[in-house]
Parts: C-alpha cells; sequence; structure tokens
C-alpha cells in the first residue's frame, strides 16, 4: 500500500508540476504582450491544468493580475482527453470528476479575467463560433478613482445589467494605474518626444563614426551607452536620429539584454548621411521605469590631405578569456586591454605610403606615454585603409588620458586624431608591506599571470640556424660522424661550410645513400624557404639514423619558420639530449616558448644554460624575461642588476622590469622591501634615462607614482 501511495503521490506532482510550468509561460508571454499597445484577447486551448484545490485560487490570481497588466482578456477551450481509446486498459471510475479537475482552472482563469471558458470535445466549431460573436464588440467603462486608491494594489469590480438573459463578461481584477504607466509602448514612445528628457533611469551615451562599407555616400554612427539604477528583468532602449530642424531620420528599438547588475552597457550602429543630428536615447527596465538623455553628434569625415578619416575608435578588451571586447564609453580598466582603429577613404593608389602610429598621452600636447606604430590593411572597400593598435592598460596610472593617431604620407604629416577616455582603478587587495609574501620553495609567486606589454620577443628567422658561426658548429659535429667519411660528403660539407648551404647540389643517389646527404639537401631546401621539402629531408635523415640530433635541431626550425613554435619547441628541448652543449640550441628554444607566453617553461630551460654559461648576456636577457613571466620577480630583478653593472642592460629588460616594480607599489605587494623596491626602482630608471628609449615619459610617470606612496 506504501508503494502505491508513493506512485500515486508523484504522478500527481508530476501533473501538478506540468501545470505550473505552463502557467509560468503564459505569465512571460503576458510580460511581453503588456509591451504591446491596446487590448488583447488570448484564445487559450488547453487539456486542462490540474491543480492543488487550496492553491488554485491564489495561483490563477497572480496570472490574472498579469493579464489586467497587459490589458489581456483569457478565453479558454478545453479539449478533454477521450475516454475510451484503445490504450486505457481501465475505465475511470470518476469521470466527472476527472474532468472537472482538468477544467475548472480554466473556467477560473477566464472568470478572473473577464473571459469565457467553452468545451470542445469532438468539433470546436460551434464555440468558436460563439467567440466570434462575443468579440465582436464590446463596452468601455470609466470609472472614476479615488487619491486612496493609488496603492498599488489591485481592486475586484462586479459589472452587471438590468436587462435579463444576457450574459455579462467583465475582468473581476482591476487596478488604477494610469493608460501611461500600463502601455509600457507608449511609455518609451512618449520618452523619445517628451521635451524634458525621464530621469527613471540613469542614462550614458557616446558615439563614434566608422566607414560604410556598402555605401560611400554614408557613415557608420555607432551609439554607446550605459544604463544605471536599473531594476531586474529585460530591459530595452529605443532611438531617434533627428536633425536640427526637428525631421527625423531613422529610429529603431532593440533589447538590450537582461540587467544582472547596476548598469548594463549597450550599443548601436545607424548608417545616416553626413550631417549634424541630435540623438535621443530612451531605454526602460524590467519594471517598466524609463530614462532618456540627448547626444549632438557631428557625422563627417575628417580631411586630411588627400585622405578622408573616421574615427578614432576605443574598444575595451577584457583580460577574461570569455569576456567580449566592446566599445569603450568613456573609460578602461586598468586590467583590459585597448584597441585603437582610425579609417581612411581616398581615390586609388592615393594612400599610398600612409604611416599611422597611436599615442597615449596626459593631456592633448603633452609627451607620449605609449606609442605604437599602426598595423594598416585594406578595408572592404576600394581605396580604404584600417589602422590599428593595441595598448595594454596596465602600464598606465589611474586617470585621464588622450588617445592620438598621427598621420602622415611620404611627402610629410596630414594631421592628428585625438579621442579622450578614462584609466579606471581596478580594485585591489591591500596587503600590509610587513606581511610575509606568499613563496614556493622560497621564491615569490605573483599575484596574477603577467604579460609584457613591451617585450615582443621577435619571430623567427633563419639567420638564427643558417647564420655561419651557426651553422658551422653543427657541420663540424656532422662530419665527426662515421658516415660523413664519403668523398663525395665531405666535399659537400666543406662547400657547405664555405659558400652556404644555398650553393649545395645535392644527388638523390647520393641520398639515398647515407642521412649526412639527406640532412645537407635539407638545408638546401630551408635555405630556399622550402620548409616542407626540407622537414621531410631532415627526418629522412633522422629515420637513417636514430642519433642524428642535428637533424633534429633544423626540422624544429622548419616549424618555427611555419610559424608552429609549439612543435619547434618540441623538436629542441628533445636536440638537447646531445645537443645540450650547443649555445645557439638554448637560445632557439628559449624564444620559441616566449613567444607562446610560456616563461615558466622557458625559464626551466634557461636554468641549465645559465649555469653553463653565466657570462652570457644573450641569455641573462631572455633570463630576465623569462623569469618576470613566470613571477620570479627576485631572479629577474638580481639579472637586470647584473646587466646593468656589466652595462649590457637593454631597452626591453629595463622597461619590463621598471613596470613589475611600479605594480608592486600600486598593489602594496612588495618585491622585498618598499625601501628595496624603491632604491631599485630609481636605479633602474636612472639606467633607463642614460640609455633612452620611447617610454621615457612613461617610466617618469611611473617612478613619480611610486615615489608618493
Amino acid at each position: 500500500m506504501r508503494e502505491i501511495e508513493m506512485q500515486a503521490e508523484e504522478t500527481w506532482r508530476e501533473a501538478e508540476m506540468t501545470s505550473l510550468s505552463s502557467l509560468t509561460s503564459l505569465r512571460q508571454m503576458l510580460s511581453a504582450l503588456g509591451r504591446v499597445r491596446g487590448d488583447k484577447t488570448i484564445i487559450l486551448i488547453s487539456g486542462g491544468w490540474p491543480l492543488d484545490h487550496h492553491d488554485e485560487l491564489s495561483v490563477l490570481t497572480t496570472v490574472a493580475n498579469d493579464a489586467a497588466a497587459a490589458r489581456a482578456t483569457v478565453f479558454t477551450l478545453f479539449v478533454p482527453a477521450a475516454m475510451f481509446t484503445a490504450d486505457r486498459r481501465k475505465m475511470s471510475s470518476t469521470p466527472s470528476s476527472d474532468h472537472y479537475l482538468h477544467s475548472a482552472p480554466l473556467e477560473t482563469l477566464a472568470s478572473l479575467t473577464g473571459g469565457g471558458s467553452f468545451r470542445a470535445e469532438l468539433n470546436a466549431e460551434a464555440a468558436f463560433d460563439r467567440l466570434g460573436r462575443e468579440l465582436s464588440g464590446y463596452y468601455r467603462i470609466g470609472v472614476e478613482k479615488d487619491p486612496s486608491d493609488v496603492d498599488g494594489k489591485t481592486r475586484r469590480m462586479k459589472v452587471q445589467v438590468a436587462r435579463r438573459g444576457l450574459t455579462v463578461r467583465a475582468r473581476e481584477i482591476f487596478d488604477v494605474r494610469t493608460y501611461e504607466d500600463r502601455d509600457w509602448t507608449a511609455r518609451l514612445a512618449s520618452a523619445l518626444d517628451a521635451p524634458v528628457p525621464a530621469t527613471g533611469v540613469g542614462l550614458r551615451v557616446t558615439s563614434y563614426l566608422a566607414a560604410d562599407p556598402d555605401d560611400d555616400s554614408r557613415l557608420k554612427l555607432v551609439m554607446v551607452g550605459e544604463a544605471s539604477r536599473l531594476q531586474p528583468g529585460e530591459a530595452t532602449f529605443r532611438l531617434a536620429v533627428r536633425d536640427l530642424d526637428g525631421n527625423t531620420v531613422l529610429a529603431g528599438e532593440q533589447p538590450i539584454g537582461d540587467a544582472i547588475g547596476d548598469a548594463l552597457p549597450f550599443s548601436t550602429t545607424l548608417s545616416v548621411p553626413p550631417g549634424s543630428y541630435i540623438v535621443r536615447v530612451a531605454v526602460m527596465d524590467g519594471a517598466g521605469r524609463v530614462g532618456s538623455v540627448d547626444h549632438r553628434t557631428e557625422v563627417r569625415r575628417v580631411p586630411l590631405g588627400t585622405l578622408a578619416a573616421t574615427g578614432p575608435l576605443l574598444i575595451r578588451i577584457p583580460s577574461g578569456p570569455d569576456a567580449e571586447p566592446r566599445f569603450a564609453l568613456d573609460g578602461v580598466r586598468q586590467d583590459e586591454r585597448l584597441a585603437l582603429e582610425v579609417g581612411f577613404e581616398a581615390d586609388k593608389g592615393t594612400a599610398t605610403g600612409t604611416d599611422v602610429v597611436f599615442e597615449i598621452a596626459s593631456t592633448v600636447e603633452g609627451p607620449a606615454l605609449f606609442q605604437s606604430p599602426a598595423a594598416l590593411s585594406p578595408g572592404r572597400r576600394e581605396g580604404s585603409l584600417v589602422a590599428q593598435a593595441v595598448a595594454d592598460m596596465r602600464v598606465l596610472p589611474p586617470g585621464d588620458y588622450v588617445a592620438r593617431a598621427r598621420i602622415k604620407s611620404q611627402t610629410g604629416p596630414l594631421g592628428e586624431m585625438r579621442r579622450a577616455f578614462t584609466v579606471i582603478e581596478v580594485p585591489r587587495v591591500l596587503v600590509e608591506a610587513t606581511s610575509a609574501p606568499t613563496t614556493v620553495a622560497g621564491r615569490k609567486t605573483p599575484p596574477h599571470p603577467t604579460r609584457s606589454p613591451f617585450v615582443k620577443v621577435p619571430p623567427f628567422a633563419l639567420d638564427q640556424v643558417l647564420a655561419p658561426q651557426v651553422l658551422g658548429a653543427f657541420l663540424d659535429r656532422v662530419a665527426a660522424r662515421p658516415d660523413a667519411a664519403a668523398p663525395a660528403v665531405r666535399e659537400l660539407l666543406e662547400r657547405a661550410r664555405t659558400a652556404g648551404p644555398g650553393a649545395l647540389a645535392v644527388s638523390e643517389t647520393l641520398v639515398a645513400e647515407t642521412p649526412v646527404a639527406a640532412f645537407l639537401s635539407g638545408l638546401t631546401l630551408l635555405s630556399q624557404k622550402n620548409y616542407e621539402g626540407a622537414a621531410k629531408a631532415f627526418r629522412s635523415a633522422m629515420r637513417a639514423s636514430a642519433d642524428f640530433y642535428p637533424a633534429m635541431v633544423y626540422l624544429g626550425a622548419c616549424y618555427a619558420a611555419g610559424g608552429n613554435d609549439k612543435e619547434a619547441a618540441g623538436a629542441w628541448r628533445t636536440a638537447l639530449i646531445k645537443e645540450g652543449d650547443a649555445i645557439a640550441l638554448h637560445r632557439l628554444l628559449a624564444d620559441a616558448l616566449l613567444r607562446q607566453g610560456r616563461g615558466d617553461l622557458a625559464l626551466q630551460a634557461l636554468e641549465s644554460a645559465r649555469t653553463r654559461w653565466p657570462e652570457d648576456d644573450l641569455l641573462k636577457r631572455r633570463f630576465v624575461v623569462a623569469a618576470l613571466l613566470a613571477g620570479k620577480y627576485v631572479d629577474g630583478l638580481q639579472a637586470v642588476d647584473e646587466l646593468i653593472a656589466r652595462r649590457a642592460d637593454d631597452e626591453p629588460s629595463l622597461a619590463f622590469a621598471l613596470l613589475m616594480l611600479y605594480e608592486a607599489f600600486v598593489n602594496r605587494r612588495p618585491i622585498e622591501s618598499i625601501e628595496q623596491d624603491r632604491a631599485r626602482m630609481l636605479r633602474f630608471a636612472d639606467a633607463y634615462r642614460a640609455r633612452g628609449g620611447p617610454s621615457l615619459d612613461l617610466v617618469n610617470v611611473w617612478v613619480a607614482a611610486a615615489t608618493k606612496r
């Protein structure tokens, strides 16, 4: 009996949950209908909603309130399940009660909303005829409200007529909201037309200009904004673009997503002809509150000699892997990167020789704290160019800045485009200077993964493996092999050593006879930039002789030349088994790992190399970058001290080390101690000034910020 009771209870709960799920969907639909102007009639065709009779009225009253807010009347059409079917093993002993259990909630909801309930077992034609007659006309009753009625509560009201024999349908639940309060679409529309902006929702907006690739007579107007003081729920924004005479040029509406936090960013792109415009933007939150704001914008290209420019665009690139880039409203966080873009239009051929440099300065005419040559690429339309660059905001203290794009041609400067923005400080976890630092095996660990905005590891170049001093060392190793004793092979090795691999002519017969010939053939193909053929030849040499590790070194070069640093690092790491005494191989491996951003692995590879060649400055510079990237700040900074003492320091390593010290002050996480860090920072800054470099003004800003703390 207990098992039967449990099965019955489970069956009932499943049926009840299905009913509640349907009611939730209906409420969502009513919420959407509430934003559509006018009265609505809903015809609900259903097999019934079994509900607990104790909760039925309260649940359906909530739905009826939503229907009243949406100005919707619900008519229900009950379609009962067939009582006699082949799949039923037993007839119900209470068919009337079963039908009532399903149909009663439908009848109650229809009554509460002012509609009617009908039943259709075989043919619904009669029910729809009745619905058609009922919906053919209606009466509207006006009721004066009392000031005490404005309390947010619903009221019940019964409507009757004196004539007998008539059925009067009217909602039982009413509220006292105004027409504008009830009609969300009208409320949002009035925010666009009202002479005074609405203030229910906080709004900030700005605009950008970009070329329209589909129509050169128009421009893309990008409206970017942020709404605040939002209630939870889906928000919608509408805008109207008007000229200075008040004529509407363009209007539109779109949802902008759910407001989870207090602020919700949004953006949209419009195509408009050049001119002066006033854009009215209105936003409505999930509770129906509205805010609006006016924004004036000049939609025109900027003439720069023979060019016409748009921009600059400022785009925030968040640090998270799943975060999406967004147009910057007016600020960028310190833990983000900032993409800068300028577009150009020119007649065919006149844009040749155009050069763009992006800068960031504290003031319009101030020195550049950040400078980067832009990458130029052709636009979607003939004669158009796009200039782009990316700046890391972690290098800038919080404050106001100006992004500048300096444009010049072969004949001289053409002009400058600017855009102001703010660097926003990221909330940081404060750590007392006297607290013990987090250590792993006695070394400090970084508070977060580090990337270098200064150190750009150069791409792989063939000279790194084909330069005479590097190639000669590996040819000597190959010449010492027993299978290199043949006169023809010795002659090829000598020619490769004196004239270079490009002058070799290796026969197929000789390649088939000895792996050394296959290796030399691979060198020739590599010098001709035939990377696939060279790799095939090096693999052939390794198959013929498993201990032919020089071929492994140059197979890694084929990978690196093709941009596959991960595969190159794997080959070079394997080659270290026997070729570990070649310093060039250690440099190649470290560079490949640094290009992947794997400072931790590069540090492991460089540890043994530094022990073997402690005086090599090239290895030491790579060690500085790897140690700072891996968070081994003490080791990296000590290596910089050694380079300065030997007068072998370089500008990128100094700048990167100064950035680490600056961030230690900003984060209040000293690397050694506040006094030691400050003294080291001043010493590094003096060395940087003596050497000179493009980031000198930025270094001065860091020193000023650190000495204040």
